[in-house]
């Protein structure tokens, strides 16, 4: 491959990734007016109460495909490069059989369940009639996370941006509107909410079949006979679950716990400042869906040294982009989450940072999980994985009963760092990766610094909200200043080089002639 096309398809995937990031931001703002307009229309114990059967709804979702939506990532990517259609089809068909037969039987388990549930597991009956009536988003948000990781294997970046980023928070929206016009409660909200996500799965499902049509390779996937690959995406994605599980035990366990012990008004504390934490996985999450793909065309090609700069170069995006986020969200904390809901909320202010610091250091580390998955390191995965979900179990069975929302809160971003520097030295011992360049180290070290310097301010100060804003955009522009050429914004956005100063118009490498070394070579059959 040569060394002008390995550009082009790294700056491919970081272009890509910013047209979903900016659709992210947009999501970010309907969503976020969404939950403001939840906390603060329910009672504490009502929001508490939904954000329950929500929790439970969302970590099924995670296990309904059993996997399959992971390796579908990896394996169609590399299919479709083979010319394989055949067996993309089957891919295909593998992924949407199990997410709907593992649906149905986990709605019927939970309805044929229910008095057991009442009697040992939801000790408030609201929750659990929430929990009855949303249960069924776990198999439609897994279809939804399916149809969305095909667009982004397929390369339809637009149509992704619009499903994922617009669509989806507007249909939300709508089902929030029906609950303030009907006077609804949690159930009824749990209800808009299962139709809303049905219609955007029917809609995405129709954007992918004319995707499909109109792909030159796959025009005729339909009269072709599927080659079920089942045995190789099931021995891939079924270990992978181990991250679903450290997830459940790091979240929705906390959840669940605090239900138990501590009523709706716990959870409430810890749930309502959830989304606001995770806005410190925006640019992460908006990178990663077209990282896979992009990370599995480079291993098919053997290009495993373009892998590492792909890496180490969306790791630079992600910190710079998510520090006006950790400021905002770690180092102001208290007044964010009284400002956005409430006094009642004043409390959850220390389980904002707490939560807040952990979900950006686990970005800040970058795609070290996925780089392993994109070289079949599963088993590694799994180790590491069901170590820090017996970690994660032990520390909340001990902490959560006794330190209510803040100790889970704790524990959930200690779990989430010790897998995450777990996956780093794994990762970087397997010589995947090459090591992290001097540029790169000193980006993390001035964010981590610079964000721990203003909440000390801040608590020593008090800051009213106004001021701490404008501390933190001001931070956030000196740092931009500092490292913006790092982000080689000349060369992976052209367009706009007219409009930059010109200290920013010469790019530097991202990645220094000391770290290069010649590429790696992937054995052959390993894709």
């Amino acid at each position: 491959m040569t060394e002008s096309s390995e550009s082009k398809e790294s700056r491919k995937h970081v272009r890509g990734s910013s047209l979903l990031l900016a659709g992210r931001m947009i999501s970010v703002l309907i969503n976020f007016f969404v939950q403001v307009l939840i906390v603060r229309y329910l009672s504490k114990e009502g929001y508490g109460a939904f954000a329950y059967g929500y929790s439970i709804a969302t970590l099924a979702a995670r296990v309904t495909p059993l996997g399959t939506d992971k390796a579908i990532s990896r394996f169609i990517p590399i299919y479709h490069e083979e010319k394989k259609v055949d067996q993309v089809k089957g891919a295909l068909l593998v992924a949407i059989t199990t997410t709907v037969v593992m649906g149905v039987l986990l709605v019927g388990l939970a309805v044929s369940t229910r008095n057991v549930l009442a009697e040992t597991v939801v000790q408030d009956p609201l929750a659990l009639s929430v929990l009855l009536m949303i249960i069924a988003l776990a198999p439609l948000i897994a279809m939804e996370n399916i149809l969305e990781k095909l667009l982004a294997v397929f390369g339809r970046v637009k149509s992704l941006f619009i499903r994922r980023y617009v669509l989806t928070p507007l249909l939300r929206l709508s089902a929030v509107c029906g609950l303030m016009a009907t006077g609804g409660d949690a159930v009824y909200l749990a209800g808009a909410y299962v139709v809303a996500t049905v219609i955007g799965v029917f809609i995405s499902a129709q954007i992918l079949w004319r995707i499909l049509r109109d792909d030159p390779l796959l025009a005729e996937i339909a009269k072709i006979k599927a080659d079920l690959p089942t045995r190789r995406l099931f021995r891939f994605g079924v270990p992978l679950l181990s991250t679903d599980v450290v997830y459940g035990l790091r979240t929705s366990l906390v959840v669940v716990l605090l239900e138990f012990f501590h009523g709706t008004t716990g959870v409430a504390a810890f749930r309502a400042i959830l989304p606001v934490a995770r806005l410190n996985q925006i640019v992460f999450d908006s990178f990663k869906l077209l990282y896979v793909p992009t990370a599995s065309r480079m291993f098919a090609r053997g290009d495993t040294e373009d892998i590492s700069q792909l890496y180490w170069r969306s790791s630079a995006w992600i910190a710079l982009l998510t520090l006006p986020v950790l400021l905002i969200s770690f180092s102001l904390a208290t007044p964010v989450a009284v400002l956005l809901f409430g006094e009642t909320y004043a409390s959850s202010g220390p389980i904002l940072a707490a939560v807040s610091m952990g979900l950006y250091l686990n970005a800040a580390f970058g795609f070290n999980a996925l780089t392993l998955r994109v070289f079949k390191s599963v088993r590694t995965i799994m180790k590491i994985d069901l170590g820090a979900g017996l970690l994660a179990l032990i520390l909340n069975v001990i902490v959560v009963p006794i330190y209510g929302p803040l100790g889970g809160a704790i524990v959930s971003s200690f779990v989430m760092i010790v897998q995450n520097v777990a996956y780093q030295v794994v990762v970087m011992k397997a010589g995947q990766l090459k090591g992290i360049p001097a540029e790169i180290a000193r980006i993390h070290a001035a964010i981590i610094v610079i964000a721990v310097a203003l909440l000390l301010v801040q608590t020593m100060l008090v800051l009213p909200v106004a001021v701490g804003l404008a501390v933190a955009v001001v931070l956030t522009l000196i740092v931009w200043a500092t490292f913006l050429k790092t982000l080689q914004i000349r060369e992976l956005f052209p367009e706009i080089d007219r409009f930059l100063p010109r200290r920013f118009a010469v790019g530097e490498p991202l990645i220094s002639d000391a770290h290069a070394s010649p590429p790696v070579r992937a054995k052959q059959g390993q894709s």
